[in-house]
């Protein structure tokens, strides 16, 4: 994060204290703060002491925070500090002989919040700043925190008309629960259980889905900015099969009428989403690799919007296999689940060019097996702005023997 500007710096005099009607610092949690301090004398002070405190609140005492006495402090030697500043307070060293004493407070937290005081105790005049820092939360996982929330517990059931999905969660103060899909839209609930005991609270949810997908079910405790989820790929599987009087099963012979509904319609749709730009074809797209090697299947957005925040989807389309899925930031190799077993460990994106709209991936050690259709699908979960229709781009991978390696670089990227 960028400090903030030096205008903000409010000066100590001889006589009193001086403010540039900045005595209020706001950040958000989780960013770099400078408290800025300077002597308008600009006389040197590396050989003076200066103290940052952090006031006594009502349910904590006074905090040190940075002390800084001729050329020894807490970040070279210098014993006293209080732990929860350990290890994320400097100062500006080359800025002492201009009397600057700011500090930097890096990676804030909730508990920084509160009023500080930086302390000339030495000066003829003994000076003090003072300084109030508001640390604005987000909603994010707190369990780091010392928060005892745990993830949510969540299950499947098959029914007759599709899945029931069932999401437990505990904790205080009491969580609100909700079923999402991919593009964090919240599922009807079809019951909602809550009990308490002993001060907390005992949340079941269940919701019916009838389309194979992602869910997550999300538990929010918002009096303290903590928020924490737990994904699933759901499968929907039809139910037994009933006999009809001809000899074909009623499953058989819906789902012929079924599929040629589907047909006509996905031609029409295919062909309406075609000719308004929302779906680019590219079925001639073939890549060719050895068997072995590593690949690149490039995927991203002409106009190279930032997917920091967003979701983009990889599947192999003729096997409905889910290689790999990125979500605001949580991929299928740390909290998401769902990934098919083919491509676990196998599969990675481009972390620092997904600011540039880059969802391209790279599959290593290619087998015969990872031959087929894929799909690179991108959508936007971002609710503040109208919901764009998600953008899909279509890929044949070959992996086979070759007598002739071909190129396989970036180069060959694809765009929305």
């Amino acid at each position: 994060m960028e400090l903030l500007p030096l205008l903000c710096l409010c000066l100590l005099t001889h006589s009193g204290i001086t403010s540039a009607q900045t005595d209020v610092i706001t950040v958000e949690v989780g960013t770099d703060v400078m408290l800025p301090c300077s002597l308008s004398t600009k006389e040197n002070i590396e050989s003076k002491l200066f103290d940052w405190r952090k006031v006594a609140q009502k349910d904590d005492g006074e905090k040190e925070v940075f002390l800084y006495d001729s050329g020894i402090h807490y970040n070279n030697g210098l014993d006293g500090q209080s732990e929860e500043f350990k290890g994320r307070v400097s100062h500006f060293q080359d800025a002492l002989k201009h009397g600057n004493a700011s500090i930097i407070i890096r990676n804030t937290k909730i508990s920084d919040n509160g009023g500080y005081t930086c302390y000339f105790p030495r000066l003829q005049s003994p000076q003090k700043l003072n300084i109030k820092l508001v640390v604005d939360p987000i909603l994010k996982d707190r369990r780091g925190e010392n928060i005892r929330a745990p993830k949510p517990s969540v299950t499947i059931r098959k029914t007759e008309d599709g899945v029931l999905l069932q999401c437990k969660v505990h904790g205080t103060p009491k969580p609100k629960v909700e079923w999402q899909d991919i593009a964090g839209t919240i599922l009807t609930a079809e019951e909602l259980q809550v009990s308490e005991r002993e001060g907390r609270f005992y949340i079941t949810l269940t919701a019916a889905v009838t389309r194979a997908h992602f869910y997550r079910c999300v538990a929010t405790q918002k009096t303290i900015k903590h928020q924490i989820s737990t994904w699933i790929y759901v499968k929907v599987y039809s139910s037994g099969p009933q006999t009809h009087p001809s000899g074909l099963s009623t499953g058989v012979i819906v789902g012929l009428v079924l599929l040629l509904l589907l047909l006509l319609l996905a031609a029409a749709v295919l062909a309406v989403l075609v000719y308004k730009g929302d779906i680019t074809l590219n079925c001639n797209k073939v890549i060719t690799v050895e068997e072995g090697s590593d690949v690149t299947l490039p995927c991203s957005l002409s106009t190279k919007e930032d997917l920091r925040l967003e979701v983009f989807i990889w599947q192999k389309t003729d096997s409905l296999q889910m290689v790999f899925l990125y979500y605001n930031g949580d991929l299928y190799s740390d909290k998401l689940g769902g990934q098919n077993e083919q491509f676990k460990g196998r599969v990675s994106h481009f972390p620092d060019e997904l600011e540039q709209g880059n969802a391209s991936i790279i599959i290593t050690n290619t087998t015969r097996d990872d031959s087929g259709e894929y799909t690179c699908m991108v959508s936007s979960i971002q609710k503040k702005e109208k919901k764009k229709k998600p953008k899909k781009l279509y890929f044949k991978l070959v992996v086979g023997s070759t007598q002739k390696k071909e190129r396989h670089p970036l180069m060959m990227e694809e765009r929305l």
